[in-house]
Formats: structure tokens, C-alpha cells, sequence
């Protein structure tokens, strides 16, 4: 009896474990995050990650966000485990990003980044900060994705604790037809950095950022021109009316 008791005891032990350890993988995650958030120019509308588009929109503005991942957030980077256990205003951020806007060719929503972002003073202060270069994108003769986005403060400062909007733009839509097109958000091809409970700068590479737990979460923008319910009820409504026109025939 007390031997099947032990043995009931380790199986409950092990799922417990198993459980624990599951968790903290789940936890894992980014220690700040940034993301590419816009709205059809000349609304009031909040800056979304998914922007409806019809094919009369012709331009959507844009805004890079960076926020800091709340208090308990871990982010593991090989043998090293940091987690976030205060984040300070003014203080706690980053210091340095380094990023592009890029999107695939041949999407019925195509979408032209044509101009450098708009980056908010304190990240020109930096030594190579600025706005990124358009590049023509691949196979396209005529839009652009956005490269070498490169926010960058001051030496020694910090900032995007606990969330700041830190550049902006205008894409042009150049053709809107039935889908969607996500415009990437991507890490590189510098350096950059981020600080937590008010300690060290830590470094944020290339490689780090391409692991399985990049110090920074990157949300790309998702442009959509959906069919509204009306125009598919209307739709549908005609195709049966074809069928039942064909049998009757």
C-alpha cells in the first residue's frame, strides 16, 4: 500500500513539474515590443495593427511604437535568464534600434514606403540615428520597403518606459484590390539596446534577435480590403438565383 502511495505521489510530482516548467517556457518572451500601427490618412481612427482599406484609400499614416513588457516578463538568451521586476520611467528603454519595414511583391494591396520615417527628436541625438533609406523592393520596379530605420538617443539615455510613439510616415497605397498585404516590421542591421530595473544596458544583436527569444517583439501592419457582409449576402443571394435559374432550365 504505502509502495502505490509513493508511486501515485511521484506520478502527481512529475505532472507538477511538467506543469511549472511549461509555464515558465509560456513566460518567456520579449523584454520590450514594437510595433508598426496605422490608419487611412485624414481619420480620427486609433492607430490599429490591421487597417480596412478600400479601393478608394489612397494613403495610410503610420507610427512606430515601443512599450515595455510588464513587471515579471523573462526573456532567455542561451544560459542567461533576465526578468523584468521594475520598470522606471525616464530611465528603463532603450538607447538604440535598429530596424526595416519590408513587404512581398505581387500582393493585390501594394504599398509604397517612397519616404524616410519622421523620428521624434530625442532619437536623432544619436550617432548614425535617421529614418531609414527606401529601397526599391524585390522584383518591383515601383514601390519601396523601408531599410536602416535607425532610432538612436543620446549616450547614456533611455527612453520608451512604458510606451512611447517614436517616429512616423506615410505609406502610399498605389493599388487596392480584394485581400490584404502585412507590411513586415524586422530587426536589422545593427545593434541596438534595452535596460530593465534600472540596471546595465544590455545589447540587442542581430543574432539575438533572430533566437528563439528575441529581447525586442516585432508586429508587423496588415492593410485588408474585405468585401462588407451586405456586398457577400448580395453575392451569395445572386449565385443562388443562378442555380436555380439553371435547373429550372
Amino acid at each position: 500500500m504505502v509502495e502505490i502511495m509513493k508511486k501515485r505521489f511521484m506520478r502527481l510530482l512529475v505532472g507538477a513539474l511538467a506543469v511549472v516548467g511549461g509555464i515558465q517556457a509560456a513566460n518567456a518572451a520579449p523584454l520590450a515590443n514594437i510595433q508598426l500601427l496605422g490608419r487611412v490618412t485624414g481619420t480620427a481612427d486609433p492607430f490599429s495593427s490591421t487597417v480596412n482599406v478600400t479601393a478608394a484609400t489612397t494613403s495610410i499614416d503610420y507610427v512606430l511604437r515601443l512599450s515595455m513588457a510588464p513587471v515579471g516578463t523573462s526573456n532567455i538568451q542561451g544560459a542567461v535568464t533576465r526578468t523584468i521586476t521594475s520598470i522606471t520611467n525616464g530611465v528603463d528603454g532603450s538607447n538604440a534600434l535598429s530596424l526595416q519595414i519590408t513587404a512581398a511583391g505581387g500582393a493585390p494591396i501594394q504599398a509604397d514606403l517612397g519616404a524616410a520615417a519622421t523620428l521624434i527628436a530625442s532619437w536623432l541625438q544619436g550617432s548614425g540615428a535617421g529614418g531609414g533609406t527606401p529601397t526599391l523592393r524585390a522584383g518591383d520596379d515601383t514601390e519601396h520597403d523601408l531599410l536602416a530605420i535607425r532610432p538612436v538617443q543620446a549616450s547614456g539615455v533611455f527612453h520608451g518606459a512604458p510606451t512611447e510613439d517614436f517616429g512616423s510616415g506615410v505609406i502610399n497605397l498605389t493599388a487596392v484590390g480584394a485581400g490584404q498585404v502585412v507590411l513586415n516590421l524586422g530587426w536589422g542591421p545593427s545593434s541596438g539596446s534595452v535596460k530593465i530595473n534600472s540596471g546595465s544596458s544590455i545589447i540587442v544583436s542581430t543574432a539575438s534577435q533572430a533566437g528563439a527569444d528575441p529581447m525586442f517583439g516585432l508586429t508587423g501592419l496588415t492593410l485588408q480590403n474585405v468585401p462588407e457582409p451586405t456586398t457577400v449576402g448580395v453575392l451569395g443571394l445572386s449565385m443562388l438565383g443562378l442555380v436555380a435559374r439553371r435547373r429550372r432550365a
